[in-house]
């Protein structure tokens, strides 16, 4: 019993230095990179989701019966992924683009 408590508490020291390791180093941090605004062109990506509904506003005349929507819609969720390019032109100015990728399905009932 000693022997495995002792190499649990061996396993649990070595991965608690490695977090504050990962968490604490200085080396490549981006404060230390005072030049990286200047780069002429960087890159990045990004992930979304997305809770999608319809607000539906109805002619009272043709939409509604009885005061009772006649068309309703149900709430559905999205994801999407994309991709972020940037192009520094001069000191003040950058072009940015930006591709995209949006999975969806919408829902009316009628």
């Amino acid at each position: 019993m000693n022997k495995f408590l002792l190499r649990a508490l061996v396993l649990a020291s070595v991965n608690v230095a490695v977090l504050a390791n990962a968490q604490f180093r200085t080396r490549n941090r981006m404060d230390k990179l005072e030049d990286f605004d200047e780069q002429k062109f960087s890159w990045g990506f990004y992930l979304n989701g997305n809770k999608l509904d319809y607000r539906i506003v109805l002619n009272p005349r043709y939409g509604m019966n009885n005061n009772q929507n006649l068309v309703t819609s149900k709430e559905s969720y999205s994801f999407g992924a994309g991709l972020i390019a940037k192009w520094r032109l001069n000191d003040f100015l950058d072009l940015r683009l930006e591709t995209r990728v949006t999975i969806w399905s919408e829902t009316i009932d009628l």
